[in-house]
């Protein structure tokens, strides 16, 4: 995998003032192009500008505003919270399904200790991730490799009951208690049969979050802190 040579390079949306302090989202990998297994050589796309840019090439990017919005904290295009978001990968190689988090530890180790140090770098106001088994696989990964940026920007994670929303169940929330950046995993936004009547089911506990790490944003956003 092409290793990042820059900030910006570990990011897809344009890394600017108001991105220190901001929300950060990471999911697993890619999805663009390769097959099953993640192809190596591919790095973050090219950057889309703000999270709503009509050119950012994450496929979820519009499913995930919608639930913003259900939440209770719309993204208004070009508006603080829009222009606070930053949007990365745990991994930045690519493939067209998602990818298992069985991966080799030691490539677990190099990314954690890479993003480590680029969110520690713009250090986020709260983190949002896409899977609760990344989420969880890159906090072990981080703790068994000493991943020492990791571990001073986030703390050693309590985990929180895992939270169930809709008829099925389908959309799922885990918090964490955390002595350093507050974070968040949740269903991926790909993931089947999940609707927006079992998204707006958590607008409670979501809304109440967001209000924590980014007082003022329901209206008109979050300006970073």
């Amino acid at each position: 995998m092409q290793k990042p040579t820059t900030l910006q390079d570990q990011f897809a949306t344009t890394i600017t003032n108001d991105s220190f302090g901001g929300l950060a989202i990471i999911g697993m990998n890619w999805g663009d192009g390769g097959g099953k297994a993640a192809v190596s050589g591919h790095a973050a796309p090219e950057q889309a500008g703000l999270f709503t840019d009509p050119n950012n090439r994450y496929p979820y990017s519009t499913r995930l505003t919608k639930w913003f919005e259900l939440w209770g904290h719309p993204i208004i295009p070009g508006g603080p919270l829009d222009r606070s978001i930053s949007q990365t990968n745990v991994f930045l190689d690519s493939s067209k399904r998602f990818c298992d988090v069985r991966r080799d530890p030691s490539k677990w180790a190099e990314a954690v200790r890479q993003r480590g140090q680029a969110l520690a770098t713009i250090r986020p106001a709260g983190v949002i991730f896409l899977s609760i088994p990344t989420m969880v696989y890159a906090f072990w990964a981080a703790t068994q490799s000493n991943a020492q940026e990791w571990i001073d920007l986030f703390g050693v994670p309590e985990w929180g009951e895992l939270l169930k929303f809709g008829h099925r169940e389908r959309f799922r929330i885990q918090f964490a208690t955390m002595s350093g950046v507050p974070i968040v995993g949740m269903t991926h936004p790909a993931a089947r049969g999940v609707s927006n009547v079992d998204v707006t089911g958590a607008r409670l506990v979501m809304e109440r979050w967001i209000d924590e790490v980014a007082p003022g944003s329901r209206s008109q956003g979050v300006s970073a802190k």
